[in-house]
C-alpha cells in the first residue's frame, strides 16, 4: 500500500507475542508523526486512521505530556496514556485506532 503514497509507512512486529501492526497513514502532522507512533514513555505504540476533529481542544487537557508534533496523532496517544480507554469520551471525529501496551501486553482496538 505504501506505493500509493504520498505519506509514510511503517510497522511493528513482536515475534514473542506474534503481534504485528502496520500503517500507511495520511496524517495532519507528518512527517514527525510517522506510524506506528510511540508515546513519550515508549510504553504505547499506536496506528491510527482517520481524523480527530477536536484534537486542539483536547490537547490542553493533557497536562504533563511534552508534545513534539502539532497534529491529532500525538494527541490521541497522549490522551490514551492519560485516560486509557476513557479517552474516547473526549474525541470527536471519524477514525479507527489500535494501541499496543508494551507493559501490559494488551491491545486496545477502536474500530
Amino acid at each position: 500500500m505504501a506505493h500509493r503514497g504520498p505519506d509514510a509507512d511503517g510497522f511493528l512486529v513482536t515475534m514473542k507475542l506474534r503481534l504485528g501492526i502496520a500503517a500507511c497513514p495520511s496524517s495532519t502532522c507528518l512527517p514527525h508523526a510517522n506510524q506506528p507512533f510511540t508515546d513519550n514513555s515508549g510504553r504505547f505504540v499506536m496506528v491510527f486512521n482517520g481524523e480527530m476533529y477536536n484534537y486542539e481542544e483536547v490537547k490542553p487537557l493533557i497536562d504533563g505530556y511534552a508534545f513534539h508534533t502539532t497534529g491529532d496523532t500525538e494527541v490521541l496517544i497522549a490522551a490514551y496514556a492519560k485516560w486509557g480507554p476513557d479517552c474516547l469520551r473526549h474525541f470527536r471525529g471519524m477514525f479507527s485506532i489500535a494501541i499496543w501496551d508494551k507493559q501490559e501486553k494488551e491491545i486496545f482496538l477502536c474500530p
